[in-house]
């Protein structure tokens, strides 16, 4: 925001104004669509605008006003939506731990974050670039993981679903005799999730 034309007390003022309709939309979408769907679509929206940022820095500072901001709440949205997934991907015993191991590491981001803008020094736009092509990163690494809206969560790491091979998530696949005699001694199998003696 600090190399944008205008007022800057102005445009912080909307940058932390854009969060709130962003926010609503992740809990909204939360609700209602599909995590993969939902994370695919808000961050390829976030991705598109900080592309075409590159486009109208310099001739349209309204327009790339509208696209920073529209790239902020693609990004926000995704990022919420990304919290939920993961942690519904995860099984319960070791929930807490996938968490707080993302959340270290989404920290060691975020302090990287600030010095992107030195790297403008190299190629005007490499900044945007760079965030952009992680955003398109993430999407494409998105469609590898599996559904889990509606779904229900994993409570044993035995009972996470098995990593397949890449097929588009539109594919209709017919199930086979042996995905049912697995399903079925899956469900007659007692579960022990957690023990203790006192």
């Amino acid at each position: 925001m600090s190399t944008l034309y205008g007022n800057p007390f102005l445009n912080y003022f909307l940058l932390s104004a854009v969060e709130l309709p962003a926010y609503t939309v992740s809990w909204l979408s939360a609700c209602r669509l599909s995590r993969r769907l939902s994370f695919i679509s808000f961050s390829l929206l976030g991705a598109l605008a900080l592309f075409l940022i590159q486009v109208t820095l310099h001739s349209h500072p309204a327009l790339t006003l509208f696209l920073v901001l529209l790239g902020k709440f693609g990004v926000l949205v995704g990022t919420g939506i990304l919290y939920m997934f993961t942690g519904e991907l995860s099984p319960t015993v070791i929930r807490n731990t996938v968490m707080s191991s993302c959340a270290m590491l989404s920290r060691a981001g975020s302090s990287i974050s600030p010095y992107l803008l030195q790297l403008a020094v190299f190629y005007e736009f490499l900044p945007w670039m760079l965030v952009g092509s992680l955003s398109l990163v993430s999407v494409v690494l998105c469609f590898f993981l599996p559904e889990t809206f509606r779904e229900p969560l994993p409570d044993t790491i035995d009972q996470m679903q098995a990593i397949q091979r890449f097929r588009w998530p539109c594919a209709f696949k017919p199930p086979q005799k042996d995905d049912m005699k697995s399903a079925k001694d899956q469900t007659s199998l007692p579960e022990i999730i957690c023990s203790t003696r006192f």
